[in-house]
Parts: C-alpha cells; sequence; structure tokens
C-alpha cells in the first residue's frame, strides 16, 4: 500500500511541475509594425522615400510636381532639388557614391542625379512602362545590384547588376499592386510595400515572402528603413504625411 501511495504522489508531482511550466511558457508574439506617430509634410503627393545614407534625414518624390525633396526625420522640406522628372515614383540614395537613382514611371527609366540635381546617367528598364510601370527602387549594397519593382500588370520583381545587367525580371503575385521597396542589408532582405493591400511584405532577394505586415495607412507610396534602430518609415500619396514605424517582436 505505501509503495502505491509513493507512486502516486511522485505521478502527482510530475504532472504538477509538468502543467505550471507549460502555464508559465507565454507563446511567442508575432512580429508586427506598430505606429509611433506621423507628420503632415508639405510636399504633394509623396510617392517614394529613401533614407540618408547617415540616416539623419529622407529623400521623397512627389507625383505632383515630379520634384525631389530632402526632408526631416519629421517632415519638413530642408532642400528641393534641381531636377524635375516626367513621373517620379521612387528614390534612393547610394552610400558607395552618395549619388541618388530615381524611377521614372512611363518612360521606363531609372536616373542617377546628384544632391544638387543635375544629371549624371539614365538606364532604361526594358518591360517596365506604360500603365503600371515602375514604382520602387532600391540597392544591394553587398554587391551593388539594383531591384525595382513594376506596379502590376503584371507585377515583377526586378534586379540589375552593377553594370545595368537584367538577372532577374520575375513576375511577382503575393499583392494586389507593389508601391515601393527597400533593401535591409543586416539580413539582405526586401521590404516590398502594397498600396492597394495596405501591407509590407518581407522577402527573400527572389521575391518569396517571409512574412508580411498591415499598416493603416491610405495609399502607401514610398518606404524607408532603419533596421539598426528598427523603424520603418512610409509616405502616404493621399494624406501627404509620414508615417513612423517601430518593428515588434522581430525575428531574424
Amino acid at each position: 500500500m505505501k509503495k502505491h501511495i509513493y507512486l502516486f504522489l511522485i505521478s502527482s508531482l510530475f504532472l504538477f511541475i509538468s502543467c505550471s511550466s507549460e502555464s508559465s511558457t507565454e507563446p511567442e508574439k508575432e512580429p508586427s509594425l506598430k505606429e509611433i506617430t506621423y507628420y503632415n509634410i508639405p510636399v504633394e503627393e509623396p510617392s517614394g522615400l529613401g533614407l540618408s545614407i547617415d540616416g539623419n534625414y529622407l529623400w521623397t518624390v512627389s507625383d505632383a510636381t515630379n520634384r525631389v525633396y530632402k526632408i526631416s526625420l519629421t517632415g519638413e522640406i530642408l532642400e528641393t532639388l534641381s531636377y524635375r522628372g516626367n513621373d517620379l515614383e521612387g528614390i534612393v540614395q547610394n552610400p558607395a557614391d552618395s549619388t541618388l537613382w530615381v524611377a521614372e514611371e512611363y518612360i521606363s527609366h531609372m536616373i542617377q542625379i546628384d544632391t544638387v540635381g543635375s544629371v549624371l546617367d539614365s538606364v532604361r528598364i526594358p518591360g517596365a512602362g506604360g500603365s503600371g510601370g515602375l514604382e520602387g527602387i532600391t540597392i544591394n549594397t553587398s554587391n551593388d545590384h539594383f531591384f525595382l519593382v513594376k506596379e502590376k500588370d503584371p507585377g515583377k520583381l526586378i534586379e540589375l547588376g552593377a553594370n545595368y545587367d537584367l538577372l532577374l525580371y520575375k513576375t511577382i503575385m503575393f499583392a494586389l499592386d507593389y508601391s515601393g521597396i527597400t533593401y535591409v542589408p543586416q539580413n539582405q532582405r526586401l521590404w516590398i510595400l502594397s498600396d492597394q493591400n495596405e501591407k509590407v511584405f518581407e522577402c527573400d532577394l527572389e521575391g518569396h515572402v517571409i512574412r508580411e505586415y498591415i499598416i493603416d495607412v491610405r495609399k502607401p507610396e514610398g518606404i524607408a528603413m532603419d533596421f539598426d534602430n528598427k523603424l520603418v518609415y512610409i509616405v502616404s500619396d493621399s494624406y501627404d504625411r509620414l508615417y513612423i514605424f517601430s518593428i515588434e517582436n522581430y525575428i531574424e
């Protein structure tokens, strides 16, 4: 009898420890984007966004004026460049030489300009012109490759080599449209923005979705990333706003 009581007590103790351990283990929280704040910006229909090399300000372009603007992290215009485009949709600053590259949607070109606004180079992107054309541009800083997104009809992820040779021209179908793109060097990921879905998609370099993030932003058109500080900047074309999000519970 004593042996049975002893075994019962041991079994009960083991069951109690197991249950306590399970109840104290909280489920992992899903990564998300949490809105910190937003700023109204004096740029009409901002349509692209890029972080400066030092991370202290942003570059944006206007779909209404077709001008390039240097803005503060709180949305004030610091400088308006002399370049006037045709249909500006994306912008990125190259850390290698500090020049800017802008995406011209309807003429299907990416244009290199200096930080004053003088044109330095122009590269035609085959198969990306017309309606639903180029919308975003970014640079893989590890090898100087360019990534661009074509908006829709169909959506495309495009990769160009350092000499502008076409390396990837891939149809992507994980969103209704694609309005912006940025590269994260820390883990070699692409974050691709969708206007119609109001989501950000974290992808590998071939456009496979790793995870997606819902954002409460109407007509998001440009995205930039400060990954070291886990911050995401997004501009709204409809409201002329700069939104700032923190990346919560991020999993590498």
